[in-house]
């Protein structure tokens, strides 16, 4: 693949990519391995190139091997010529300064190369999708000051570790999660995070008890009901194993009882539903107003019954207020076919 330069400053690359990145690391290595093989012979007082000590024969060892032999070329001519004209203090003056100009420019080199990977990262591939998500919730949230998350869908609390560890997010995050086997898990893996709050509970358009599909891969767990019609990759996963009944809440109702326990004042809200985030934001679409922003899947192909179309999903996003921030995959995809991916959208009423 090729090298992607992003805005944040570091450049990002495939493990296995031969491009920019795996260059400049050569030229460092090559330009260190110039500087130590630099050699005095004593018998006459002469510098020169050890290559002995070279371990690796890449084309710009070369190069800076021939640089080197053209200085040395160089100063020895004007020695040479400096002994003619009997000055040999003037050619070994010449030498020293041809010398010292050759490691003021490896030096120079080094400095360049360093200050160009010194924000370096790189990512595998198939992992790459990840990066976007990161990059762009860190910067939204230190934007708009997000004090809370209210991660709804938790499962088993990947949203919620991948904005403590990639994100750095240090405030509230709620994760709701209706499946009683993964809100345990969330309250174990939680316990030693005192601003990771679990609530075992699906937000819904109602309040009161569901029955909750859970699919054969828990991910696709939902309120809905699977559908193959539009596409069957996943009909293997998304098929229902059992069905649980589950507590439900609509999210004005849990927004107002958190609220007064929390005190957050800058929330930002997830969807990851499977199919029932649009129906969770109309029935509580006078509290929407309170978060700043909103990331919520959207459903090209639609794998449930309650699923929207991914254009009427944003065209009702933008009624309530919220202006596109970006499209983020959620998944490495499915080439050439676009499944589903998130969309993150602003408050446009919310002062940053």
């Amino acid at each position: 693949m090729n090298n992607t330069v992003g805005q944040s400053g570091f450049t990002v690359v495939d493990v296995g990519d031969n491009g920019e990145i795996t260059n400049i690391f050569q030229d460092c290595f090559v330009s260190l391995n110039v500087l130590r093989c630099m050699k005095v012979d004593k018998a006459h007082k002469a510098p020169y190139l050890d290559n002995s000590h070279f371990t690796t024969n890449t084309e710009s060892i070369y190069s800076y091997c021939n640089d080197y032999r053209q200085v040395l070329f160089d100063s020895a001519r004007s020695v040479a010529h400096a002994k003619t004209n009997n000055n040999d203090a003037i050619g070994k003056r010449i030498m020293a300064n041809n010398i010292n100009n050759f490691c003021q420019r490896v030096t120079r080199k080094l400095k360049y190369l360093y200050q160009k990977c010194r924000n370096a990262k790189v990512i595998d591939s198939s992992e790459l999708y990840k990066y976007w998500e990161h990059a762009h919730l860190k910067k939204l949230f230190e934007l708009y000051a997000v004090d809370c998350v209210f991660d709804v869908g938790a499962n088993y609390g990947q949203y919620a570790q991948m904005l403590r560890n990639e994100v750095g997010f240090q405030g509230f995050i709620i994760s709701f999660e209706p499946l009683p086997a993964a809100a345990a898990h969330l309250r174990e893996k939680s316990k030693n995070d005192p601003l990771w709050v679990i609530v075992e509970t699906a937000l819904s358009s109602s309040n009161g008890e569901q029955t909750f599909n859970v699919m054969e891969d828990s991910q696709f767990s939902t309120l809905s009901s699977p559908r193959h019609d539009q596409t069957d990759l996943f009909s293997h996963m998304n098929k229902v194993a059992h069905a649980v009944t589950v507590k439900t809440e609509t999210l004005e109702v849990a927004y107002q009882k958190l609220k007064s326990q929390h005190q957050f004042t800058r929330p930002f809200l997830k969807l990851d539903t499977q199919g029932f985030d649009v129906s969770i934001v109309t029935s509580s679409n006078n509290v929407l107003k309170e978060f700043v922003a909103i990331q919520s899947e959207l459903a090209v192909k639609k794998l449930y019954e309650h699923s929207v179309d991914f254009r009427e999903a944003i065209t009702i996003y933008e009624r309530y207020g919220f202006t596109l921030s970006a499209f983020i995959p959620n998944n490495a995809g499915h080439f050439p076919t676009l499944i589903e991916t998130d969309c993150l959208m602003v408050n446009a009423n919310f002062k940053k």
